[in-house]
């Protein structure tokens, strides 16, 4: 099964959010780390005015129908970064529940869960060593 490229995208926000923003929280205590509200908070959309354009907007929005909401007069391209947004947070949670067993899996990425072995297996041997080795990052985006 390979991912469109909306959802890969939303899964390297997902790996993103996991081993470079919040890898020590989720050492110290997954369970609590995804019932708070840090997840997502750093993350800064690529996206703007103009950008994607309508056509690629209207691709990804395809790509990620689960998480987009039929349009309320937001732009295309506001509603293309929500939904990528919610749809990497929803990777990094199924990663992180994967891995550990903490929260639950996120009924909308259970389809793709095969797509987040490599990504557990990483995340399962940061848990262990305590650390992420930020060299790894590039394969695990390439997948």
């Amino acid at each position: 099964m390979s991912l469109s490229d909306g959802l890969k995208q939303a899964r390297a926000i997902g790996i993103t959010e996991v081993f470079v923003e919040w890898l020590p929280s989720i050492l110290e205590d997954a369970e609590g780390f995804l019932a708070g509200d840090d997840l997502g908070s750093t993350y800064q959309s690529p996206f703007g005015p103009g950008s994607p354009g309508d056509v690629e907007a209207a691709a990804l929005l395809a790509d990620l129908a689960a998480w987009a909401p039929a349009a309320t007069g937001t732009p295309p391209w506001q509603r293309v970064g929500n939904a990528m947004l919610d749809a990497g947070l929803d990777f990094a949670r199924a990663s992180v529940h994967l891995a550990t067993g903490a929260g639950a899996m996120p009924a909308k990425v259970a389809p793709h869960a095969s797509e987040l072995d490599a990504i557990v297996s990483a995340l399962q041997q940061a848990m262990a060593d305590r650390e992420f080795d930020e060299s790894q990052l590039d394969d695990l985006m390439d997948l």
